[in-house]
This record gives structure tokens, sequence and C-alpha cells, in this order.
């Protein structure tokens, strides 16, 4: 999510904006498998309690699956430290499965790229760029820090209680996710029935990773809180 480096690594922050979220079928019948639908979606972004611009999400079907784009546009605030950047991440069906492949992140005026990571299956490695390769447990999930879609394409029935690596251009966090939760959310976009899903990172029970999901059959992210108290990122979806 939005942050920037004299504290604030606003930019990796608005690219990691929606993160990962894991919901359970015995909350919501529909299962949320069917394949997503094409669509721009946009979130305002607050940092610490102040306003630093917009995600814009786009996701483009492709011949063998998906390729979700991530458009941060900072505020005024934001552009006196950085330029706007854009992640890209690609996703592919295999056996029926959306998989995620590879991402990366480059300067959206210039397009000059700035990392990226890529997923060796067979090896079972994520290599990035810059930094050293992770050998991945065995069985454990993928998920992108910038939007969750394989999550949203394969259906959620086996989420709840499941560990997921996180992947962004420069790490990959080993998450828990908890039992989700209904309740209603009300964001600018308006008020929804949301399935509330909480992930835990182990060794660090300050941090705080929420995320409301709209409830249905075509679920968004409505609200996604990240960081720890004092130090809160918060998105909310746009109309």
């Amino acid at each position: 999510l939005f942050g920037i480096h004299v504290e604030m690594n606003i930019t990796r922050y608005i690219l990691q904006g929606l993160m990962v979220l894991t919901l359970s079928t015995t909350l919501c019948s529909a299962g949320f498998a069917e394949p997503p639908a094409e669509q721009t979606l946009k979130y305002k972004v607050d940092f610490r309690g102040h306003n630093a611009g917009e995600l814009e999400t786009i996701i483009k079907r492709t011949e063998d699956g998906y390729i979700v784009t991530s458009v941060s546009h900072l505020s005024l605030i934001a552009k006196a430290f950085l330029s706007n950047e854009t992640a890209e991440t690609v996703f592919r069906y295999v056996d029926d499965e959306l998989v995620l492949q590879s991402g990366r992140e480059y300067v959206t005026k210039s397009g000059k790229e700035i990392r990226n990571f890529q997923i060796d299956h067979q090896a079972g490695q994520i290599l990035f760029s810059e930094g050293d390769p992770l050998t991945m447990e065995p069985g454990v999930r993928l998920e992108v820090d910038n939007f969750p879609l394989a999550l949203m394409a394969n259906g959620i029935d086996k989420a709840a209680g499941t560990k997921f690596y996180a992947v962004s251009t420069k790490r990959a966090r080993l998450y828990q996710t908890e039992e989700p939760t209904r309740e209603k959310v009300t964001v600018p976009a308006g008020e929804f029935d949301a399935i509330l899903v909480q992930h835990t990172l182990p060794g660090d029970p300050t941090r705080i990773f929420k995320i409301w999901m709209r409830d249905g059959p075509q679920p968004v992210p409505l609200r996604v809180e990240t960081g720890r108290e004092g130090k809160l990122t918060i998105m909310e979806l746009l109309p």
C-alpha cells in the first residue's frame, strides 16, 4: 500500500494497495468461483490520516488468463516526493485454475521498469530481480499484493485456516487466513453486505491486515486496512 521514503513509501503502499484476501464458502454459497469480469476499480487511499491519492485497478482477460494493472495517482503531497508508478501482474490458467506467473513495477510516464518477480513453479521458487530467490513451502497458495485475482477466480472454499504467500516485486510474506465473518460496510461507493477477512502474520502480532469484500458471485474489495496502529493505510472503493 502507500508509503514514502521519509517514513512514507507512498507509491509502494499504493501499488500494494489491494493485497490478498481470503474468504470461505461457508459464508457465501456462491463460492466466488465465477470467472472475474473485465472491469476498472478505483480506490481512495488514506495514509496515517492524510489523503495519499487514488489507486486504479484494471482487470483484463488474455488468451490464457488475465492481466491486472494497478496505477497510482498520487496526491499533491505524494507528488512532491515520487512519480506515479504502475504494477502489472500476469495470471494463466493451469489445469482449470488461475495461477500467478509474474509481476513487474514501472514508472508510469516513462515505462522504465523498477523491479519484477517471476514464479518458477517447477522449482518451487519466487525469483526477484532484486534480492535472493525464495523457496516456497509445498502446497502454500500464492496471491499478489496489488490484487487477489487468483482467489476470486478459483473459489475460496479452502481459504480459511490456510497459509498463502502475498507476493510483490520486492518480497513475499507468508500469511495465515482467519475464519471470515459477515458485516455491513460503508465506503464512498455506498453501503454493502460484506465479508470481513483478517490475515495474521506469524511472528508479528501487531500487524493489521483486514479486508472487507463485497458479498456475492462477483466480489470486489470494498475496504482494506493494513499496517499498525497509528500507521494505517486505508483504501476504500470509489463510485
